[in-house]
């Protein structure tokens, strides 16, 4: 991950400022926040993660990058 909010980038790296489970969601350094402290809970949520985006895995990475490169070129063509 890169950091490239000038502010966030002084917390992490200049002052080692330790972030709660909420702060790190707001200034996006985690996506997502699994209420518990089992692996269980941790597991399913990768679990539903993994199954809402397995169908952009059919076509492999570079399905996906040349429907990306497609759109773009597409787009800037209109």
């Amino acid at each position: 991950m890169k950091i490239t909010d000038a502010n966030l980038l002084r917390m992490v790296a200049l002052e080692g400022h330790r972030f709660t489970p909420k702060e790190a969601l707001t200034v996006g350094l985690v996506d997502h926040i699994v209420p518990g402290d089992s692996a269980d809970a941790i597991f399913q949520k990768a679990r539903e993660l993994a199954e809402s985006v397995d169908s952009l895995a059919k076509s492999g990475v570079w399905g996906l990058i040349k429907v990306e490169r497609t759109f773009r070129d597409n787009s800037y063509r209109a």
